[in-house]
């Protein structure tokens, strides 16, 4: 527990610095809630120990609770400090430090480029994916999807009808960025500067 105290003061220096309001870091939490949720669960029933309560079939112990917590603190750590680097560092930087930073890894030198490359072409269309599920959810909700029910199969139905559309165009993004760099001539590490 002493080094969750650590890490979590750590990362309390980390966002006085940054001057990034404590509201808007957690608003990143909050759109993954679910998920974060659902790993604590998946934990809940495992383990260990006192037996604190069944649920029919389900027993939950205390090493489940504590592995649930861990679990939780875990993913709220790094969905903050991943909301962090995105808000305070340009894509720029952040490609630039990962390819120097993997450029000095023996038998890595090669591909420090390509990674940077996926990482920056990654954070710079996450904005545009995130207007283009907001369309499709608009559109969605033009034809009268379901997307505001409240019972657990129909909010995976309306994720479902947002999701797959929004993976189709994902991957034609994804083609026509492969054929834009090939037309420019883009053959990797070989050949290239900083600029």
């Amino acid at each position: 527990m002493h080094g969750y105290f650590v890490i979590y003061t750590f990362l309390g220096v980390l966002v006085f610095l940054s001057k990034i309001s404590t509201r808007f870091l957690l608003r990143s939490v909050k759109s993954i809630w679910f998920l974060i949720l659902l790993a604590g669960v998946f934990q809940l029933f495992s383990g260990y120990g006192e037996v604190l309560f069944k649920l029919g079939p389900l027993v939950v112990h205390s090493e489940g609770l504590f592995l649930a917590l861990e679990v939780i603190s875990r993913l709220v750590f790094v969905v903050i400090c991943a909301s962090l680097m995105t808000l305070t560092t340009s894509p720029i930087e952040l490609s630039d430090a990962v390819e120097d930073l993997f450029g000095r890894v023996p038998g890595m030198r090669r591909f420090a480029h390509e990674l940077a490359l996926v990482i920056s072409i990654s954070i710079r269309f996450v904005p545009v994916m995130a207007e283009e599920a907001e369309n499709i959810l608009k559109a969605q909700a033009s034809r009268g999807a379901p997307i505001d029910d409240r019972r657990f199969t129909g909010k995976l139905r309306g994720i479902l009808s947002v999701a797959i559309p929004l993976i189709v165009l994902s991957l034609k993004r994804a083609e026509e960025i492969a054929l834009a760099m090939e037309a420019r001539g883009y053959k990797g590490w070989q050949g290239r500067t900083r600029f």
